[in-house]
């Protein structure tokens, strides 16, 4: 009867140190699993650093380069973009409820006609107060 008990006690504690090692091979598969994922999450940024199909470089035309304005980071406001990226003889509204910045329209025109002397505006409120209209004449 003893002899049965502790073969019985023998088999509950390598029945447990088996299971105990199955968790443990559990949990290294797992962690195993995440740092094969780290790793080709790495191999995928630094594939597409060096893939040549990325934005970070490329050639423009001459009709890209004529499409957007180069504007400096100090330059970057949306109504300087907006008023440097007209063409001839279009002209913009800017209301007054979307004006945030202490200059007029008139004076962001008049930096760039000094900037580049060859494009000119006409600017002035509306009569009604209710914003500033830009229209570029040359």
């Amino acid at each position: 009867m003893l002899a049965s008990i502790i073969l019985l006690l023998v088999a509950i504690i390598f029945s447990l140190a088996t299971i105990h090692l199955l968790l443990v091979t559990i949990i290294l598969l797992v962690v195993t699993i995440n740092l094969l994922l780290v790793t080709i999450n790495l191999l995928v940024v630094i594939t597409n650093l060096f893939n040549p199909k990325t934005n970070f470089m490329r050639d423009l035309s001459a009709e890209e380069m004529s499409e957007t304005p180069l504007l400096s980071k100090a330059k970057s406001s949306p109504f300087f973009v907006k008023i440097i990226g007209l063409k001839k003889g279009n002209g913009v509204f800017i209301s007054k409820q979307e004006w945030n910045l202490g200059k007029t329209p008139g004076r962001i025109c008049r930096y760039i006609m000094k900037k580049f002397p060859y494009v000119k505006y006409e600017y002035g409120m509306e009569p009604d107060e209710s914003g500033w209209r830009v229209w570029r004449v040359e």
